[in-house]
């Protein structure tokens, strides 16, 4: 390789650098984007109370469905209780309404 084309692949690797180099302004741009220390931590405390928010809600709302399930758990055995019973009265009253029948044939007969 002679003197020359050195320097000309020396020319053609520079000029490939400096266009890909950023200029001033694209680097001022970037640096007016970026955020400041102060907002990072703002962010940052942001995001811990919101963080704090969520799991209070989801502790409270934990709390309110294990509510929600024993009264649901609660009215289940209520109502498994009161169907026992009705079918006890129901079968009481069917022994009664023969029993009635019955007494009721039995006068008649006897007039």
């Amino acid at each position: 390789m002679t003197d020359r084309q050195l320097l000309e692949a020396i020319l053609n690797k520079i000029s490939e650098i400096d266009a890909n180099m950023a200029t001033k302004k694209e680097l001022a741009e970037v640096k007016a984007n970026m955020a400041t220390k102060d907002e990072l931590a703002e962010v940052k405390a942001d995001v811990k109370s919101i963080q704090e928010i969520v799991i209070k809600i989801e502790n409270e709302h934990g709390q309110k469905l294990a509510a929600l399930f024993d009264g649901y758990k609660h009215n289940s055995e209520t109502l498994t209780d009161h169907t026992l019973r009705l079918e006890r009265i129901e079968k009481k009253v069917a022994t009664h309404d023969i029993q009635i029948h019955v007494l009721e044939k039995t006068k008649d007969s006897k007039q």
